[in-house]
């Protein structure tokens, strides 16, 4: 956003921009979880301990300096209460909400439409949403596995095994590919199932985040094995001799 970037800790938000960082007013503290720009550039910020929220820039007065930015609260009383884990804005602009006990949330306009047991999700506890190439929106459960949302209803994925599913990707050929905390890296070809773990090269067996690069190559970020690319078959890690000292990998 006009080249900077926002930084997010569990009591603040700062913006980096021209050389120097500058705090985002803030009316309490918000453990933020999630931030993201819909289709129109807006910035949203959903929290994990309270709601969701956008950042609003002042109109300076002609002749004054605009006020500081601020995050304004989204007033909808099934906004209010959110406690906020993931989320994903899809090809038609639709914004989509994990939560820790509301199940998905599906923000179109005006118009906000909760998913939860009612719609075939098992799991009021959403870890990852997707939306793979043919349109169709995913979503990982904090316990219950995986399910795709189907003539407006949910099913459940039947061919996990694990049942916490941190990352779902769909690679250029079609192949699935799900990201399990503790169980693993599964994909998916041709309606059969392959487990990867660390006996197979894979770092560590909490995969966090996936990603599918201009190659066509898979990279998985671990919760404390770092970072690893896939290719041709075999598990490439990066360490400290390659450059890269973390362990845990949110983000690629």
């Amino acid at each position: 956003e006009n080249r900077s970037i926002f930084v997010c800790t569990d009591d603040k938000m700062v913006r980096y921009r021209d050389n120097r960082f500058t705090e985002i007013h803030r009316r309490h503290r918000l453990g933020i979880s999630v931030i993201f720009k819909d289709w129109t550039g807006n910035t949203w910020v959903g929290s994990g301990y309270k709601g969701f929220y956008r950042l609003i820039r002042p109109t300076p007065a002609p002749g004054k300096e605009a006020g500081p930015e601020r995050l304004v609260p989204v007033y909808d009383d099934r906004l209010d209460n959110l406690k906020i884990l993931c989320s994903y804005v899809d090809r038609e602009g639709t914004i989509w909400l994990g939560t820790v006990r509301n199940g998905l949330v599906r923000l179109r306009e005006s118009i906000v439409q909760t998913y939860d047991k009612e719609h075939g999700l098992l799991n009021s506890i959403m870890l990852s949403i997707y939306q793979d190439p043919s349109g169709k929106m995913w979503a990982g459960t904090n316990g219950n596995g995986v399910f795709y949302l189907e003539d407006g209803r949910f099913h459940r994925y039947p061919l996990l095994e694990d049942n916490y599913i941190w990352s779902i990707l769909t690679d250029r050929n079609g192949n699935r590919w799900f990201g399990s905390y503790g169980g693993g890296l599964y994909h998916v070809g041709d309606h059969k199932l392959k487990k990867f773990l660390d006996t197979d090269g894979l770092p560590d067996k909490a995969v966090v985040v996936l990603f599918n690069d201009s190659n066509g190559y898979l990279w998985i970020g671990t919760a404390g094995g770092g970072v690893c690319r896939y290719r041709d078959g075999k598990f490439e890690t990066f360490d400290r001799s390659g450059g890269f000292t973390g362990k845990h990998v949110g983000v690629i």
